[in-house]
């Protein structure tokens, strides 16, 4: 091959195929732009016609082997050094550009990145280098390197920097994983970096918020202050991008997991005003299905445990907006019907445990209330397990609170509530749908 033959473009395009990964029709297509970006196609021409490379319908040294020999030629010659140096890390940087969650698949792209990886010297470089390995599920030992040059990265190329917010958001969840809290705030902090550099930038906004939603939704109990902070930094987010639907989505799952934190904790006060600010933020994103399904489920455990005297307005307001949006879907296999099913089930469990503290006819009236809430929830999804399991219960419980012929009677319907349950278990176990009426 006669390199000092060709002009400086052709060179370079010879350099950054040799680099790259080797092509094949398909990959060409998807690359083409990347590896042409400014390079008149016509160099292309040259590099055939001089026989550098083999002609055809994309571009190629050849076999694994012819090509493997040429990236090898240009590597032992000092004289190119600087320019192979040059063309991987230019590359990188283009091809970090073109990764889009979830737009197409990236696979190809992060493949790349790690075989031209190794040639890049540059610090921002290499923290793209470790971007594509957090992609490919290897973090641990790599983050703390990443740490120090991702926001130089970004501030080199502000066009890789959603690419860089996929990484910190990756690695946080990983110190997440590993349950080191520590580093988990550290990237948080980055992401919170890195979305003030980029506020225009929409994926940098999405993962900060995602970041902030997860944190929250990992607090430790008992941390309020913590959650109350990262629910706030949401709120706020809302208020400086309007018109961002990930903002505003990730808001909508933060109220709801503040809504049930508060719950669980009785603080009802709080909860019903986590409640209320659902209602409003609906009120002015009335065509924002997500945060109408949060609506949903925040009505639903309100519903399930929260205030008694509270519950059948909040199980009118579900049936409403049911009625508006019958097709509305909560998550996968599971519809906004599904969800008043579960918490008319979830009400009559609450009064299930309310009877078995109470003592004689308030008892039985309690008993009697679960009863009617099974049965109606039953009306909705009529393969619930669960449900039909919780009304033999609650038959039982009552069949104690009397005697005679009325215990026995009760009994005899509890009796067949668990046999109606146990066969449909069998086929909802014979069909794979156990447990679809259950959402997080």
């Amino acid at each position: 091959m006669f390199f000092f033959l060709l002009s400086a473009t052709e060179r370079t395009l010879a350099i950054r195929l040799a680099f790259f990964p080797r092509l094949n029709l398909n990959s060409w297509l998807l690359f083409r732009d990347v590896l042409l970006d400014g390079i008149d196609e016509a160099s292309l021409d040259g590099l055939n016609i001089k026989k550098v490379i083999e002609g055809g319908v994309f571009p190629t040294y050849g076999h694994n082997t012819r090509h493997f020999a040429a990236r090898l030629w240009f590597h032992q010659r000092k004289e190119y050094r600087s320019a192979i140096i040059r063309e991987a890390e230019s590359l990188m940087f283009r091809l970090a550009r073109s990764v889009r969650e979830p737009e197409g698949n990236i696979s190809p792209f992060i493949a790349a990145i790690l075989l031209v990886g190794p040639f890049a010297t540059s610090p921002e470089a290499k923290s793209l280098v470790v971007v594509a390995i957090t992609m490919s599920g290897m973090i641990a030992g790599h983050a703390p390197a990443f740490l120090q040059h991702a926001q130089a990265a970004a501030k080199r190329d502000p066009a890789v920097a959603p690419f860089i917010a996929m990484g910190l958001f990756n690695c946080l969840n990983h110190a997440k994983t590993i349950n080191d809290l520590k580093r988990r705030d550290d990237f948080l902090n980055e992401l919170r970096i890195l979305a003030q550099t980029h506020p225009s930038d929409v994926s940098v906004r999405d993962k900060l918020g995602r970041g902030l939603f997860n944190t929250l939704n990992d607090a430790e109990k008992g941390n309020d202050l913590q959650r109350r902070a990262l629910l706030e930094e949401l709120r706020a987010s809302v208020i400086t991008y309007p018109t961002n639907r990930s903002v505003r989505q990730h808001f909508a799952w933060g109220l709801v997991k503040a809504l049930t934190n508060r719950l669980n904790a009785k603080d009802y006060d709080r909860a019903d005003g986590l409640l209320t600010e659902s209602r409003e933020l609906l009120a002015k994103y009335p065509d924002d299905d997500e945060i109408r399904t949060q609506l949903a489920k925040g009505l639903s455990n309100t519903i399930g445990y929260g205030r008694n005297e509270s519950r059948e307005v909040l199980l009118l307001e579900l049936c409403l907006l049911a009625k508006n949006h019958p097709n509305l879907v909560i998550q996968e296999n599971v519809t906004i019907h599904d969800v008043i099913s579960y918490a008319l089930n979830q009400s009559g469990v609450t009064l299930m445990s309310q009877a078995r503290t109470t003592d004689g006819a308030g008892a039985n009236k309690l008993f009697m209330l679960a009863c009617e809430k099974f049965e109606q929830a039953l009306h909705i999804k009529l393969d619930a397990h669960g449900t039909l399991n919780n009304w033999g219960n609650a038959l039982s419980g009552q069949a104690r609170t009397v005697s005679g012929a009325e215990a026995d009677t009760l009994y005899d319907l509890a009796g067949k509530k668990y046999e109606q349950a146990i066969k449909q278990r069998s086929e909802e176990r014979r069909v794979g749908k156990e447990g679809r009426s259950r959402w997080g």
